[in-house]
């Protein structure tokens, strides 16, 4: 692995680390998106969303997460030595994100802690806000990691 490739060890409690995804979200991405994963009328039929519930075109809550990972990777785990997600907790999608959206990504060290049976890797939880240009906070959710421990003993397989 390269130099810059960061281990359980380089993650510590109040660490935060931004990330602004460098376009809009568009019309076309959010209807493409919705008929693939989740074509409910409200993400795939703008004209008709506008009479619906919410009273507009909107993407998916499962795009927005997508593209959370995405800035997620971009950020932060594209340079970590992830071992695998284990848990998402308080889920929480605060508003809706319509077309031309500029969103961004906060990612913020809310524990870290040592494997209790593996002395290769530890668990990290991220605090994740993705906000909205101009409109604040639209999904939060705290996320647990497996991260690879820069120096470990491999156990014999027994």
């Amino acid at each position: 692995m390269s130099a810059s490739v960061m281990f359980w060890e380089h993650f510590s409690v109040g660490q935060e680390w931004t990330h602004h995804r460098g376009e809009a979200l568009d019309e076309d991405e959010i209807i493409a998106f919705a008929k693939q994963y989740d074509p409910l009328y409200i993400h795939t039929d703008p004209v008709r969303a506008l009479s619906g519930p919410l009273g507009m075109h909107c993407a998916s809550g499962v795009h927005t997460f997508a593209i959370a990972q995405r800035m997620l990777c971009d950020a932060l785990f594209s340079m970590t030595h992830v071992v695998a997600g284990h848990r998402i907790d308080s889920f929480i999608m605060h508003r809706p994100v319509r077309p031309r959206d500029m969103l961004s990504l906060t990612v913020e060290v809310m524990n870290a802690m040592p494997h209790a049976r593996r002395d290769d890797c530890g668990w990290v939880t991220f605090a994740i806000t993705v906000l909205a240009a101009g409109t604040g906070r639209v999904l939060t959710y705290d996320l647990t990691v497996l991260i690879g421990r820069a120096r470990w003993k491999r156990q014999p397989n027994r």
